[in-house]
């Protein structure tokens, strides 16, 4: 399912004139070119070097779905993430272009886990006192997420939190995932395509690129563009490294 079509900046003038006398955040490709990011895929990755403005656009994205529900706040609103949302003004400038509204979205970014981690465990405890029960571990597995290592934290996450027609935007869900975890988290992308979910993706693994139907747009200073798994830098770069790891180093070295 499609539900988030594409994103567009209400005032062009924003992000024109010189790149660098630019204003934050406009001046990171993935703001620049945010117009060309066509979401026509039930899964999209953006990929592109750290600086490229990905996670502030796929924060500023959940920041207008959840600025409708105040009720049921997100991963935004959670630690030091409320605060971050004040320095990012970019979603006052910008309109989501959408097909429908998904049932239900979820926000993830892993540097941003543990906060949201301790403000379940604070909402439990709220729950336990005035309702004898705790409700907040449903969606999470029914435990505690700082009960777990962090890898089975973010696994577990992604293995429970999910209901059908949902919109999930991940920042690096990777970081704290094995290999093997990250082949995990691939199974689980396909279930949620299969439940009529939509994924939007930054990622930094060629493990979770691969994933096998996706859009993955490469986001640089010439643009977004739309480009085959194996033309990725992350591809050809680690595939460079596995079949010539000696001599790689040995130019790494000198």
């Amino acid at each position: 399912m499609i539900f988030l079509k594409g994103v567009q900046l209400m005032d062009k003038n924003l992000v024109s004139g010189k790149v660098d006398e630019l204003k934050y955040p406009y001046r990171a490709p993935a703001v620049r070119y945010m117009e060309s990011l066509d979401f026509t895929k039930p899964v999209t990755f953006l990929v592109g070097e750290n600086g490229a403005g990905k996670s502030t656009l796929l924060e500023s994205i959940m920041y207008k779905y959840e600025e409708r529900e105040e009720d049921t706040p997100g991963m935004l609103y959670d630690g030091v993430e409320g605060l971050k949302m004040y320095a990012n003004v970019l979603p006052e400038h910008m309109q989501l272009i959408e097909n429908k509204k998904p049932d239900k979205h979820f926000f993830f970014r892993a540097e941003s886990f543990f906060s949201h981690a301790t403000e379940l465990d604070m909402q439990a405890q709220r729950e336990l006192r005035l309702y004898g029960r705790i409700y907040s571990y449903r969606s999470y597995g029914g435990r505690s997420l700082l009960e777990q290592s962090h890898g089975e934290s973010f696994l577990s996450a992604f293995l429970n939190y999910a209901e059908k027609n949902t919109l999930f935007l991940l920042d690096e869900p990777e970081a704290a995932l094995s290999p093997q975890r990250q082949l995990t988290l691939l199974v689980r992308i396909h279930e949620l395509e299969q439940q009529g979910c939509q994924l939007v993706i930054s990622t930094h693994s060629p493990i979770l690129m691969g994933y096998p139907g996706a859009d993955i747009y490469s986001i640089d200073e010439e643009g977004s563009r739309l480009t085959p798994y194996e033309e990725t830098e992350h591809y050809q770069l680690t595939k460079y490294f596995i079949n010539y790891r000696e001599r790689m180093l040995k130019d790494l070295f000198r």
